[in-house]
């Protein structure tokens, strides 16, 4: 039986709160790895007990008992053990909970700038197929709005998203806050964020999209709770525009 391989953890001087809460949390799974370690132990004592402990070379350990007094007295012990070890859980789950409450209570950190590499501000509109709620629905009109990076800032980044079919309203979407906006050799824009939207599909969204100028497409995926709620591809013509460096 191996033991655990615990990381070195010299000097614990000068951690910030969310440092000490990861450190809490790599304490109590170092503590469990011991507790597997232990379990481990205590199965192969019952297979020594019983003959049915194989080694590395393929022997098979025991049986070192042979009469049930022996078994039940094992039995007890092993018993004692586990009773000892759920003990131990109860603690770490006292441990893990107030941890959690603890990171809880941790400041959100720094939102990470966007940086915008170029820019983009079209209208695009196609009537296509599109896919709600894993239904397709074939010649819908689409309209997408963009406006990413205005002057060359995230700031002002705007999405709307309409679908309609036979004139009735399907999906509107709009986007409420950036959370990444790539571009790629000033013809290739993704901007990633969550939004709202209402009809077949309603509340808080997740979307990605992408304009591919070279391509002449513009493909659009809203996912809710991790699920694909909503995705299109648009053949339309727009020009993304390379913001200055610096």
């Amino acid at each position: 039986m191996s033991l655990p391989n615990l990381p070195e953890i010299t000097p614990i001087e000068g951690l910030d709160a969310e440092q000490t809460a990861l450190l809490l949390l790599a304490s109590i799974a170092s503590e469990e790895i011991s507790i597997a370690h232990i379990l481990n132990a205590e199965g192969e004592k019952i297979q020594a007990a019983l003959g049915t402990l194989e080694l590395p070379d393929g022997n098979i350990l025991g049986p070192f008992v042979e009469d049930l007094p022996g078994l039940l007295d094992i039995n007890t012990n092993i018993n004692r053990t586990l009773r000892t070890l759920v003990k131990k859980e109860m603690l770490l789950q006292f441990k893990l909970e107030d941890t959690l409450d603890f990171i809880g209570t941790l400041p959100p950190g720094p939102t990470p700038e966007i940086l915008c590499a170029c820019q983009v501000q079209a209208t695009l509109e196609d009537t296509t197929e599109v896919t709600i709620n894993d239904t397709q629905v074939a010649d819908a009109d689409v309209t997408l709005d963009v406006n990413i990076c205005p002057d060359c800032t995230p700031e002002g980044s705007e999405i709307t998203l309409t679908v309609e079919a036979l004139a009735l309203p399907l999906v509107n979407f709009t986007a409420e806050e950036f959370t990444s906006i790539v571009c790629e050799n000033d013809n290739l824009l993704t901007a990633e964020g969550t939004g709202t939207v209402t009809g077949l599909i309603t509340g808080l969204v997740d979307f990605v999209i992408t304009l591919d100028e070279t391509e002449g497409t513009a493909t659009i995926e809203l996912t809710q709770n991790g699920d694909i709620v909503f995705v299109t591809t648009l053949d339309a013509v727009f020009n993304i525009e390379p913001c200055p460096e610096g």
